[in-house]
């Protein structure tokens, strides 16, 4: 049964699923880092945006995207020159192109890359980034 923080309004996919109320917003997360940043972030999830239909969330250290499942699909950790992005599949994806893959349990791997600007990431990260998504609403199906 899903429910919604009284306090932060986040929801969340199970009931009373714990969590910390951190408020911030986009633009504290942005504040005193390179200012080509945001505008990458921006793109980025403009490019999410156009296969998929995220809910955005924020805390004092991440954006969360989730689908309209309540299931998150992908974490953006803005840095001081870059973006650190994560993504959950139910299979290890061994590439070059992750910074590294971490087994979080039996069945769930989190994919990590990191981006500083605009690139051939489009293509590279859209099956990837799609699968994650596709995962998050087939998790609430299966719930």
């Amino acid at each position: 049964m899903a429910w919604k923080c009284p306090i932060c309004t986040k929801s969340f996919a199970k009931m009373n699923q714990s969590h910390k109320c951190e408020m911030a917003s986009e633009y504290d997360l942005f504040y005193g880092k390179d200012p080509n940043l945001f505008p990458l972030y921006k793109d980025f999830l403009k490019f999410v945006g156009s296969f998929s239909k995220p809910v955005v969330t924020t805390s004092q250290k991440a954006i969360t995207l989730y689908a309209p499942s309540q299931k998150s699909f992908l974490i953006i950790r803005p840095r001081s020159k870059y973006l650190d992005i994560s993504f959950p599949l139910g299979k290890k994806i061994i590439s070059t192109q992750f910074l590294k893959v971490v087994q979080a349990s039996a069945q769930v791997y989190f994919h990590y890359f990191r981006i500083d600007k605009k690139e051939k990431w489009e293509e590279i990260w859209k099956v990837y980034i799609n699968e994650a998504y596709e995962r998050a609403m087939q998790l609430k199906i299966n719930s």
